[in-house]
């Protein structure tokens, strides 16, 4: 590949949101990256892609290559260390941070702190394929504080500004991520509906009884997590940020009341005992009032749903496979299949 050109820098509006000196920043980084054989692309991530950007945020980089042509990671420390405000900064092989979020760089330049963040089109291109197919993963080990959930990939492409696509290949991957996956959206609501009401019902009251903080508030936010996880499937967004979760849910067309709020009255210290009981009304997520598309509530059942955009009317949802749904379905005895039935019958879509 012959090093590619910046494009397409200033000219997004997100990218004129950065400041004139970080601006001038991207645009030069953007050339030197673009300048290393076998950089397919760069792109601007983060917040500040997403328009969400804090005087403080940092600024990302995504550094995109292929499997079979790596970019040489000698060459990028090179670069790092060339302008990086202090010798040595973090520069990891490729997957040095775990097989998501799969290496990077930590540079601070003229005070500004920038990442740059591999990302294997490939690895992309699978994902994005299995997302279509309604298959998806969630990695509990990669990062704080609920894992990596395979759906973000689809949220970084689809928000991520271009500076240098020499090949276009951004272009064709935008394309397929401009709608969230039906396949994805089906699996995602039916697997964590399920999930929640086994973790509340069968485990967290059990804790809550025993006065077991340490259970009790790893269920309650297992759960809250589930439910945010659903409220972004049900909503046709992708999940990008764990920080901005709860204020995006807040914009969303189609969300219980207050749930931001509730969710931290949840979680508040000392109150635990009653947490579960919250967090189950929470995944009822309910009556009149809650907000859905058109102004009206939120459906109460599986089969009345109606939801603008859903399943068309009348039309029950049938409930497909999920990842590895086949293995799940083996597993389940009786109890938790009636246990499946009854979440699926309040689902809410």
């Amino acid at each position: 590949m012959q090093p590619g050109k910046p494009t397409r820098a200033g000219g997004d509006s997100n990218v004129k949101q950065l400041s004139p000196e970080q601006r001038e920043l991207v645009s030069s980084l953007a050339a030197r990256l673009g300048a290393i054989r076998g950089m397919r692309a760069v792109v601007l991530g983060g917040s500040h892609a997403r328009g969400r950007a804090q005087p403080s945020s940092d600024i990302d980089l995504g550094l995109l290559y292929s499997e079979v042509d790596p970019f040489s990671i000698q060459c990028l420390r090179e670069l790092a260390e060339d302008v990086n405000d202090t010798a040595g900064p973090v520069v990891t092989n490729f997957y040095g941070w775990g097989p998501w979020v799969n290496g990077g760089a930590w540079l601070t330049i003229g005070g500004q702190r920038v990442d740059f963040v591999y990302r294997s089109l490939e690895h992309v291109e699978r994902v994005i394929a299995d997302a279509e197919a309604g298959r998806y993963e969630v990695h509990y080990a990669q990062q704080p504080p609920f894992g990596f959930f395979s759906g973000t990939y689809l949220g970084e492409i689809a928000v991520c500004v271009p500076l240098v696509d020499p090949e276009a290949r951004l272009d064709l991957l935008k394309r397929r991520v401009v709608e969230y996956p039906e396949a994805l959206r089906r699996a995602v609501v039916q697997d964590y509906l399920w999930a929640t009401e086994l973790g509340l019902g069968a485990f967290a009251r059990k804790f809550a009884t025993r006065s077991d903080g340490y259970g009790t508030a790893a269920c309650l936010t297992c759960a809250v997590n589930q439910l945010v996880l659903t409220l972004f499937a049900l909503n046709r967004k992708y999940p990008i940020n764990d920080k901005t979760a709860l204020a995006e849910i807040a914009e969303f067309e189609c969300s219980p009341r207050e749930f931001g709020p509730r969710v931290q009255k949840t979680l508040a210290p000392g109150q635990l005992s009653r947490g579960t009981r919250r967090c189950r009304r929470e995944r009822r997520a309910t009556g009149p009032g809650d907000r859905c598309p058109g102004g009206g509530a939120l459906p109460s059942t599986l089969h009345a749903a109606k939801v603008r955009g859903g399943c068309p009317a009348g039309s029950p949802v049938r409930l497909g496979m999920a990842p590895l749904g086949q293995q799940r379905a083996q597993r389940r005895d009786e109890g938790q299949r009636l246990i499946e039935k009854k979440v699926m019958i309040r689902l809410i879509m």
